[in-house]
């Protein structure tokens, strides 16, 4: 029973690291709000650059996946 007091009483460490996650992806916003031109193919837009980065970042996951063979596949 003692090691299960001492494992409950700390702080999880995927609290923690969440928590800095947050704080950082905060920052990143707040200093990434200029807005930028993006031109692909016929496609012009004025966007905020951190969304710029978002949609690039979730397009190579979806690339990556696809190339791997999906989720859950090994």
């Amino acid at each position: 029973m003692a090691d299960n007091e001492a494992t409950s009483s700390r702080f999880p460490i995927k609290t923690f690291g969440t928590g800095v996650l947050a704080v950082l992806l905060i920052v990143f916003w707040s200093q990434n709000r200029d807005r930028v031109k993006i031109t692909f193919l016929v496609f012009d837009a004025n966007v905020r650059i951190w969304i710029a980065l978002l949609v690039s970042g979730l397009a190579g996951v979806a690339i990556g996946m696809l190339v791997r063979g999906g989720l859950g596949k090994d």
